[in-house]
């Protein structure tokens, strides 16, 4: 499946040459005018369309159109290098406004259109009817740091993001500023009013395929460059790990479901075979989880034992909270082998459970071209918080 945003395409032709599917292909007949940016995001099922009743066919059955807001209205405030963008939408029913503010949610829980790093999420309390919140950086020689508050009252959605080059401001803080919008909202959208409110950290909203990585989950490895891309899921594993886990993911006894995803970097200058690969596995119980966990992690810490060759480098446990409070624990390894008299193969290893859940995750770096300790250890704790957000 894929999106095609009207507002961005060009009209190159690349996306065409570049499916290797034939799944995509450039006609004569196009449309570039429509009553909101969402109608301009065209899926599988509105391209097909267009070309049935271009053609004379049948049209094809799909998801209704989301509802467009009956206003909409956008103000911009700046000081200095800081900035407040605030986009209000006001919808014919609450309903509606319900139905857009799912569609907000994962478009802001994936953020792909542009090459960001989504470092934290939040859900927000006793703030109106729905609130969550991300912050991100756009990782450029400048870095910008962005707090994105989308919050729904009623008939009436709000998006605020307040931008600045140094760091991201709390959510909070973002949540008080975007408290006194929504008191003054909420008496005319016949929504909820702002009482005690609270915070709680853990993952973006689900956004893209739930229970994997996103793309914008994964940071560039430099500044200015780089945009991930990622296959779908399959229940065909074919990873390659480090030999030190000393386990088969395709055929160990225990998992009763096993699924594999790849993520490669695409526009720097990426060395041959550099890329991530996501292994999740499911079990009949945590403990089982749990038990399957520990044997790769001892694994990996005896492997200089039974392969003199390897060396361990950086690593350490880590621990945090799933989308719905599940306990989260963790661990990251670096991990060297020779594989010529000259030159020897690195692997980043990241092992991570949440309840019935093994989450397994390998990067194979290539001399400098690497993430920092930090990143990783943050991409595995991802991986396990994106894990929770599917049943």
């Amino acid at each position: 499946a894929f999106n095609i945003d009207m507002l961005r395409c060009i009209y190159c032709g690349m996306c065409e040459e570049a499916c290797p599917k034939d799944a995509i292909w450039l006609r004569n007949e196009y449309e570039i005018a429509g009553y909101s940016r969402v109608s301009l995001n065209y899926g599988k099922w509105d391209l097909m369309n267009s070309y049935a009743a271009q053609d004379g066919k049948a049209v094809l059955a799909q998801a209704p159109t989301p509802p467009v807001p009956a206003a909409s209205f956008q103000r911009t405030l700046a000081a200095g290098p800081a900035g407040v963008v605030h986009l209000a939408e006001v919808y014919q029913t609450a309903g509606d406004a319900t139905a857009v503010m799912s569609l907000r949610r994962a478009q802001l829980g994936r953020c792909a259109n542009i090459p960001v790093f989504l470092s934290s999420g939040a859900t927000l309390t006793g703030l109106a009817d729905d609130a969550v919140a991300v912050t991100a950086v756009i990782q450029d020689p400048v870095p910008v740091h962005h707090t994105v508050v989308l919050v729904r009252t009623g008939t009436v959605i709000d998006v605020i993001d307040v931008s600045q080059p140094s760091t991201a401001i709390g959510f909070e803080k973002a949540m008080s500023a975007t408290a006194a919008v929504v008191g003054r909202q909420c008496p005319r959208s016949q929504g909820a009013c702002p009482t005690t409110s609270s915070v709680q950290v853990g993952p973006p909203p689900s956004g893209g395929i739930a229970g994997w990585l996103t793309v914008s989950d994964l940071p560039r490895v430099n500044p200015g460059f780089g945009r991930w891309t990622a296959n779908e899921p399959t229940t065909t594993i074919r990873i390659v790990n480090s030999q030190c886990e000393n386990v088969t993911f395709a055929s160990a006894p225990g998992p009763t479901q096993r699924r594999q995803r790849t993520y490669l970097l695409t526009e720097d200058n990426v060395p041959k075979g550099f890329g991530v690969d996501e292994v999740v596995l499911d079990f009949d119980s945590p403990d089982a989880a749990a038990a399957f966990s520990k044997s790769i992690v001892d694994n990996v810490e005896a492997c200089p034992s039974r392969i003199p060759s390897a060396k361990l480098g950086g690593g350490s446990p880590f621990s945090g909270t799933g989308a719905s409070g599940e306990a989260i624990s963790g661990y990251w390894r670096t991990v060297t082998l020779p594989t010529s008299a000259s030159s020897v193969a690195t692997f980043r290893i990241v092992v991570a459970v949440a309840g019935k859940r093994v989450v397994y995750v390998l990067l194979t770096p290539s001399g400098s071209f690497d993430l920092s300790d930090e990143s990783w250890a943050a991409v595995g704790l991802r991986a396990a918080q994106r894990s929770t957000q599917q049943a």
